[in-house]
């Protein structure tokens, strides 16, 4: 996590400084691409992993933000985008404290109701989540590349790639949800997931020292 870390911050102060400041070192390529950055809105995000490595970057920004270096590059990072994020690696301190930009949470079904879902809650009930939710019927690797590997319906469920809800399905909820969260990350209204059908929200109740989630009675709209 501690590598992961440092590798995202220098990402991070790559687009910020040497993407934008030096443009003349640039190739065309990266000419191309970075004119399309806006430097002043960086979002960070990630799968799984990723997300784990993407909570312990933001929380450790967010704890060393009066430091000048740190406070240059964190003012650039508007919010936080985890997809099926794996909570368990994180360290208790980024679970209890969590992390107070604006976020979204969306995991797969498989992932709402494993084992280790409490420690997902307890982040996601700690930080300034303005969305929380599960797509019904996904499986983890849904989020990833994997499904495309094939167009097997059958190689897809029997090697995880794929649930009950196509990937087509799944992707374009991922992308109307997170396109909403970007246009408003200050929308604490939840709204970023209304009437999808197949996506289900997690409610955060406070306990005593801790966070947990617990599914909505039912779907937030009808499908």
């Amino acid at each position: 996590l501690k590598k992961r870390k440092n590798e995202v911050a220098k990402i991070v102060g790559f687009l910020h400084k040497k993407g934008f400041d030096e443009m003349n070192s640039l190739s065309d390529l990266e000419k191309q691409v970075f004119q399309h950055i806006d430097s002043n809105s960086i979002y960070l995000g990630g799968h799984s992993f990723g997300g784990c490595s993407t909570a312990y970057t933001a929380y450790h920004f967010e704890k060393n933000k009066d430091d000048d270096t740190v406070m240059e590059i964190f003012t650039k990072v508007k919010g936080y985008v985890f997809l099926d994020i794996w909570s368990y690696p994180l360290p208790e301190e980024v679970l209890d404290k969590g992390i107070q930009k604006p976020m979204i949470s969306i995991l797969s079904e498989s992932f709402a109701y494993n084992n280790e879902i409490s420690f997902t809650s307890k982040f996601i009930g700690s930080s300034n989540c303005m969305h929380s939710s599960y797509i019904e019927g996904t499986v983890h690797q849904q989020f990833s590349d994997s499904p495309w590997l094939t167009n097997s319906n059958f190689i897809k469920r029997k090697a995880f790639m794929e649930g009950n809800t196509d990937r087509d399905i799944s992707q374009k909820i991922v992308i109307d949800v997170v396109t909403k969260f970007l246009t408003d990350p200050h929308d604490g209204t939840n709204s970023v997931g209304k009437n999808i059908p197949y996506l289900k929200e997690m409610h955060q109740e406070r306990t005593t020292g801790s966070k947990k989630a617990t599914e909505e009675s039912a779907e937030i709209s009808s499908t």
